[in-house]
């Protein structure tokens, strides 16, 4: 991806594991790809669109590329009462414009089963996130 482009970034859907929703989930995620892109571009916006099939046509005009985040694991366990880890899988599709994908990844994180601190599980795949930001923009 060219830096000081466009970009638009698609409203992830809420994480569930089984039946339970984590409301606010997607809404966090989507931000926080937000502001890791931001130093990398001339403008990222959020639609509140969840794909990019249903971002307007005239809308994709102004933008140079589309990223679409989903949550496809989220599991927020209260790790230091149960002992259960934190999971969190986030897939990243990237598109340009005219609806070409360019790029997909999903990036995995876990957390240790005993820990003090019952964290995001976004915070999980930040590295891997800012890795994976850096090397799209370097290609």
């Amino acid at each position: 991806m060219e830096r000081n482009k466009a970009i638009l970034i698609t409203t992830a859907d809420n994480g569930y594991y089984g039946d339970k929703e984590y409301g606010g989930s997607g809404r966090n995620t989507t931000n926080t790809l937000r502001t890791k892109i931001i130093p990398y571009a001339s403008v990222v916006d959020i639609s509140p669109e969840r794909n990019f099939k249903h971002v307007d046509k005239d809308d994709l005009l102004n933008y140079d590329y589309v990223i679409v985040p989903e949550l496809y694991q989220w599991e927020d366990r209260a790790t230091n009462m149960n002992f259960m880890p934190d999971k969190v899988i986030l897939g990243l599709t990237v598109y340009d414009n005219t609806g070409v994908m360019l790029n997909h990844i999903e990036i995995k994180g876990e957390s240790t089963k005993v820990t003090m601190a019952n964290n995001d599980p976004i915070e999980l795949v930040e590295e891997g996130l800012d890795i994976y930001i850096r090397q799209l923009f370097e290609l």
